[in-house]
């Protein structure tokens, strides 16, 4: 049975109507983060490759050049987008990459190479949502899944949207939304509930913007955008 989704808000509706704009870039303090990640080559290796301002195009072309061959590199620039002009940003992306507490010059844990590149295969052969299922869980299925300490949904799901980006549409508007903690704090205050770490609720989620978005000809990540520049 279809579930039955409220009205966009009013605030949502408003921006909605108007012409899309891209997100602009911004600065983000490389040499802070070289500095947190100069155990890990590949990642040093990805943030010198990167221009400043950085911006969401960018991002997409250091994915799809280096998932496949330096992953933790397109990890690296991801992070750095996804994080902002936050400080901790580099911090939190070398204890991903490294799984340790104290990252600062800490070596790459390649499981976590390997679980990164993984979900990425799955998000091409199978959808972001069971890209998204397999990086929330340590099982399933009786097997091993991909759930990566210390790397939660809110910045999972900014590496599902680049995996799930098509080539070469650098618009984006393929790619699947970012569930944050500001976008469910926004849905919240508007009596919409939606859970963390749980797939269906992110299934839920993607069709909430899908049915949102679809009479202004805005594809669900668009529609995420807008709730983050008005949240």
């Amino acid at each position: 049975m279809t579930e039955h989704f409220p009205p966009a808000p009013a605030d949502l509706v408003e921006v909605m109507r108007e012409p899309f704009k891209a997100q602009q870039g911004f600065s983000y303090g490389k040499d802070t983060w070289k500095r947190w990640l100069e155990g890990i080559p590949g990642a040093v290796e990805a943030l010198d490759s990167l221009q400043e301002p950085i911006d969401r195009a960018q991002v997409a072309e250091a994915f799809e050049s280096l998932w496949q061959t330096n992953t933790e590199g397109a990890f690296t620039a991801v992070m750095v987008w996804g994080y902002g002009k936050k400080n901790r940003g580099g911090y939190r992306t070398a204890r991903v990459l490294s799984q340790d507490s104290q990252p600062k010059g800490a070596p790459l844990d390649a499981s976590v190479t390997e679980r990164l590149r993984a979900s990425v295969n799955i998000v091409h052969e199978e959808g972001a949502i069971e890209g998204f299922r397999y990086l929330n869980n340590r099982k399933l299925n009786g097997q091993a899944g991909g759930k990566i300490k210390w790397l939660g949904p809110a910045f999972f799901t900014k590496w599902l949207y680049y995996a799930s980006a098509s080539e070469p549409d650098k618009t984006l508007t393929a790619a699947a939304p970012i569930l944050d903690r500001r976008v469910r704090d926004w849905l919240a205050d508007r009596d919409i509930r939606i859970r963390n770490g749980n797939t269906k609720e992110y299934r839920k989620y993607i069709e909430l913007l899908s049915s949102w978005g679809e009479a202004y000809d805005l594809a669900p990540s668009q529609v995420e955008q807008l709730i983050f520049s008005i949240s």
